[in-house]
């Protein structure tokens, strides 16, 4: 785990299509502060055909230029606070207002808004536990014996809150599916591993009082992976002292033996003499040009006559 206790970096990102339905905060003229709507998170159900809107509050903060309007759908995108009541009317969603873009009237807007809002976060898994989801067992031809299991991840978050001022912990669950993009991380999840996810809200579970994500993407990050190291030995410092000179007087020996044979020359010449002064000075060249580096040039005998090479 991470050595500060009470992050607050591992938050929840949102952005999607949001419909402005009401304004509650005045209007307070020039100053700029946190503006707060009524707006919702469409869900069409992980496991169940049942759209469902789950009323959250949007704060934003900028200038009067930047207000929403009421009965518009805005393209939004800040940080999310889920209060993991069985009412989601104290969610919180913290944007900034110039970042806010207009996408169409509620009127003249025919697009669904289901199923639209994206999530972006790091959190720590606290729970794992697995499920069988009906829509999902059309997906493999044949069955699989005992139905496709889809993974379950319980995350906790921790953000600072900039409107209360202090750290906010909250819950979501993600839902991990075998697919091909996923089925290999699925071994790797274990309770305590920081991880980052991308996926959009698809439901809320009122039993847990949690949003339910889709996991399109996760990354385990290298900050809490666990690393098993192998063990070191460890020696006394007088055997190991001995072992050091031990093993430096081989190194010595092997070089001497090992050593390359002198170059040609006369002070190659001395130095073999020097140590072979027991040796006749015949024997002593002998042996030199015997382990001469380069062989000699040989001549090569033509029909003409020897000629050099």
């Amino acid at each position: 785990m991470s050595d500060n206790s009470n992050p607050t970096y591992h938050g929840i990102y949102l952005s999607g299509n949001f419909e402005i339905e009401q304004k509650l905060s005045p209007n307070h003229g020039w100053r700029s502060e946190y503006r707060t709507y009524v707006t919702y998170i469409g869900c069409g159900g992980a496991d169940r055909d049942q759209r469902l809107l789950y009323e959250i509050k949007a704060k934003g903060y900028s200038s009067p230029t930047y207000m929403l309007s009421q009965d518009y759908i805005y393209y939004l995108r800040g940080s999310f606070f889920p209060s993991n009541n069985p009412e989601t009317e104290n969610d919180q969603l913290l944007f900034e207002g110039s970042d806010a873009n207009v996408v169409s009237a509620c009127k003249s807007c025919e697009v669904d808004l289901v199923d639209s809002v994206g999530v972006t976060s790091l959190g720590i898994v606290i729970g794992i536990d697995t499920i069988v989801e009906k829509c999902r067992q059309l997906v493999t031809t044949p069955a699989v014996e005992g139905g496709i299991r889809t993974t379950v991840l319980t995350v906790q978050h921790a953000d600072y809150h900039p409107i209360l001022k202090s750290r906010r912990v909250s819950k979501m669950e993600y839902l991990v599916r075998p697919t091909r993009a996923l089925a290999g991380n699925i071994d790797s999840i274990i309770v305590g591993k920081e991880c980052q996810i991308h996926g959009y809200i698809k439901d809320y579970n009122q039993d847990t009082a949690c949003y339910v994500v889709i996991v399109n993407k996760i990354h385990l990050t290298t900050g809490f992976q666990e690393q098993q190291s192998a063990p070191t030995a460890t020696l006394d410092p007088v055997t190991e002292k001995a072992a050091l000179e031990s093993e430096g007087e081989a190194a010595g020996v092997r070089n001497d033996d090992s050593q390359l044979p002198p170059s040609p020359g006369p002070s190659a010449s001395l130095s073999s003499a020097s140590d072979n002064s027991g040796m006749p000075k015949e024997a002593v060249i002998a042996e030199v040009k015997k382990r001469a580096r380069y062989q000699p040039k040989r001549k090569l005998s033509t029909a003409s006559g020897d000629v050099s090479p």
